[in-house]
Parts: C-alpha cells; structure tokens; sequence
C-alpha cells in the first residue's frame, strides 16, 4: 500500500512538473519579446485562526492566469505559523530566479508588513547589476477592508443611511485605482473626493488631477450630511490606522489585485479541506492537482446554448436583496487526470517509478526548542496539588472576604442600639 501511495504521489507531482516547466517556458518567451512578466502571490493556510500546520503558496501570472509555481511549508521549520508564508513564498522565487533564471518584474502580495520586509532583503540578497523584483501590494484586500469597516459603522444608529452607499463606494474606489494607473496624486485625489461626493459636492478646484466628478447629474440620492458622523466613519475608513492605507496607496498604481488567486484558493478548498489533516506529501501532490486543474480550465469559454446564443445564470448575492447575471462557462477539461493515470499504469506495467522526488520537509530539524516529554505520574501530581493550592487560595480569600463583611455590618455597641 505504501509503494502503491508514493507511485501516485510522484506520477501527480511529475505531471505538475511537467505543466510547470511548460508554464515558465512560456514566460521566457514573453520576456524575449520585451514583454513584463507580472505575479501575484498570496498563501492559504490548511486551518482557520493561528495555530496551522501547513501553508500552501502560490504565485500566479496576472497576464495569462496560470499557476506558475506552488509549494507548501510546514511550521516546524519556522518560529511561528505566521512565519510560513514569507518562508514558502521566498522558497518560491527563489527556485525561479535560481533553477529557472527568471526574475518577475513585479510580484503583488497582501499588504503584509512581513512580506514587504522579505521583498526587500530578497532583492539585497541578488547579485549586484540584476534586475530587482518590484514589490506591489493587493488592492482587492485594499478595498475589502474598507468595506468592511464600513459595514461595520453603518450598523449604529448614528450613520445612519450609511450603508445604502457602501455599495457605490466600492465600486468607485475600483474606478479610482483602474482610472489612475501610475499617477499616485490622481489616485490620492479622487479617494479624497470621495466624502465630498457623498454630500452631493461635486466639484474640486483645488485638486491639480481631479477637478470634478466625471459622472453625470444624480437626482433621487440620499445625500449624506458633509458634518454627520457617516462621513466622518468614511473618512477614517479611508484613511486607515494612523493612515496607514493611505502611505501604501504607493505601492498600489498598477491597478494589480490577487482576486484570481482566490479563485484558485477556493479550488484548493475542493482537494484539501480544511476539516481533514493532511501529512505533507498529501498537501503538496493535493494541491498539484488544484493548479493542474485549474490551469486546464481558467480560459474556458462560455457555454452556448444549440441555437448559439451565451448562456447566463441569476445568482442571488450573499445579502440576498440583489440578483446579477454569471456567465456560464464551458464544461471542464480533465485531460490532466488522464495524463495522471496513463502514467501510473505505464509504471506498474514496467515495474518503474517517475523520476521525481515530491519536495516535502519531514527529513529537515525542527527550529523549534525541544521539549522534554515529562513523567505521566509527576505531571498528574503536579495537576492535582497545583489545583488544590488553588482551592485552598480560594477558600482563603472567600473566608476573609466573608469576615469582612460581616464585621461590617456588626452593631456599633453591645447593646445593639
């Protein structure tokens, strides 16, 4: 059983190998035609909250939507879960600019403190006179944490009318970013007007870029007062803590986002939920199988009906006050999974195994200080006298507490009067 797992294990992890090689191969040649080569990464960790075993790192090209790379970091080999992802995601760039010698122009990350630290010793760390990779961060998770502080504030009473806007506001801060590629002053300009806007002011002289708004004349809106508190929570979620989001709109004037990778994410979930644990290799070969599935089928077309028209479907939205029309794509190709298995017999009829080694980190020391494993009959002493000082503390405390108190109401005599 054993043999027969790690022949699958390494036929799926040869034909990812293969899609792999083939994916980069593709990217060399766009950078010979003078062509940049744009990544986004971003990391999915096997758990929800701060105690994950795993996270899986992906870095994804942004022109043709393939995943380029992928690779899975456990957290023995880090001083924290956390950790994980700036590992995984350096291991990444680290086998294309080395194995592969290809160097992105620019990788867009999360706005992570950590992961814009790792970018930057990374680039110190290349050979002097080659190119430097040019750090981006996310604008999806830019404008997601906006909105939701914004939900958030429109929940009491003193915004009232807020929440009817919010709508309108994502979808014009994604106009600002789209409209304002490379121009960070128009970028600041047009997030700023965005409150005025809101109080049915339109115009801006003061701006140098953004003089007024570009739409038309609006009636029927519920204006929002310029002095009430829903502009003032608009105004703070804008800006941010200390405007933090704000100092990194400088990072963000390519109009570059990670939304397709959480696509692929969402894929991942479908191999490796997150309600079962997985050792390693599963993890690696699970999520192989994720990015060859979706490599397959990420520029499929929309289906059609037998008299050639598009096919649509009505989705309700999460909130279920509004429907939109999806496309309806294609139906999926699994040529891969054939691939997968034409492999695996040719091996057992040749009594061979593929010649790859599935890049797991069960052979590498733990970083992490050793703990000696204590006797199970002193750690249960330990238990019952550490709980019984603690009884006995309380006890204490609850007699002299009771003794306070009833001195407290004793009669200021002896006679009781």
């Amino acid at each position: 059983l054993l043999q027969e797992t790690s022949l699958i294990h390494r036929a799926v992890w040869a034909t990812w190998c293969f899609s792999h090689n083939k994916e980069i191969a593709k990217l060399k040649e766009m950078k010979s035609r003078g062509e940049k080569i744009n990544l986004s990464g971003d990391g999915r960790y096997d758990s929800p909250g701060y105690c994950a075993h795993y996270c899986t790192c992906s870095l994804q090209c942004l022109s043709t939507k393939k995943i380029i790379s992928t690779w899975t970091a456990s957290k023995h080999v880090v001083s924290s879960s956390a950790a994980m992802e700036t590992y995984a995601t350096k291991t990444l760039l680290k086998n294309l600019v080395s194995e592969h010698e290809l160097t992105p122009d620019t990788l867009t990350t999360d706005r992570s403190s950590s992961m814009k630290k790792m970018i930057s010793e990374f680039n110190d760390e290349l050979p002097e006179g080659h190119p430097k990779i040019h750090h981006l961060f996310d604008i999806w998770h830019w404008i997601k944490s906006v909105t939701k502080q914004l939900w958030e504030a429109s929940k009491t009473k003193a915004c009232g009318g807020l929440s009817e806007w919010i709508p309108s506001i994502s979808n014009q801060l994604w106009w600002c970013f789209s409209s304002s590629i490379g121009n960070l002053a128009m970028l600041k300009e047009k997030i700023n007007s965005i409150p005025f806007h809101l109080s049915n002011r339109h115009f801006f002289p003061s701006n140098k870029h953004h003089t007024k708004c570009s739409h038309g004349e609006l009636e029927g809106r519920a204006w929002l007062d310029p002095d009430s508190k829903a502009i003032a929570k608009v105004r703070a979620a804008l800006y941010g803590h200390n405007g933090c989001r704000m100092d990194d709109l400088a990072m963000m004037t390519q109009f570059t986002h990670t939304g397709e990778l959480e696509n692929f994410h969402s894929l991942v979930n479908k191999y490796c939920s997150k309600q079962f644990f997985y050792t390693h290799i599963s993890m690696q070969t699970r999520t192989a199988c994720a990015a060859l599935d979706y490599n397959c089928n990420v520029d499929r077309d929309q289906a059609i009906t037998a008299a050639g028209v598009p096919r649509f479907d009505l989705v309700k939205q999460r909130h279920g006050r509004k429907y939109y029309a999806k496309m309806i794509k294609s139906p999926k190709d699994h040529a891969w999974r054939d691939m997968v298995v034409h492999m695996i017999v040719e091996c057992v009829a040749t009594r061979t195994k593929p010649s790859v080694v599935v890049p797991i980190l069960d052979d590498v020391p733990s970083v992490r200080i050793a703990i000696v494993k204590p006797n199970k009959a002193e750690a249960i002493q330990f238990h019952r006298s550490r709980m019984l000082l603690s009884s006995t503390r309380k006890s204490v405390e609850f007699q002299a507490s009771s003794a306070e108190g009833f001195s407290r109401v004793q009669p200021s005599d002896q006679t009781g009067c």
